[in-house]
């Protein structure tokens, strides 16, 4: 038996999507606000944190070998 979701696909099977009319695309030469590098903080931070508590594990392994 063929399940219902198989029997007619456009039931429930599309998600529309609303287009973004008020989102602010900077364009090629145009120069970066301030705002653009802070919202690009935690993005930075995010990244970050995984390499810097890796170094620190690195010096603490060190540290009880010797």
């Amino acid at each position: 038996m063929i399940p219902k979701i198989q029997e007619n696909p456009s039931v429930g099977s599309h998600i529309g999507v609303p287009a973004a009319g008020n989102v602010s695309i900077p364009q090629a030469g145009q120069a970066p606000t301030p705002y653009d590098y802070i919202a690009l903080l935690p993005v930075l931070i995010t990244a970050a944190t995984p390499l810097i508590l890796g170094l620190k594990k690195k010096d603490k392994d060190k540290g009880d070998n010797e």
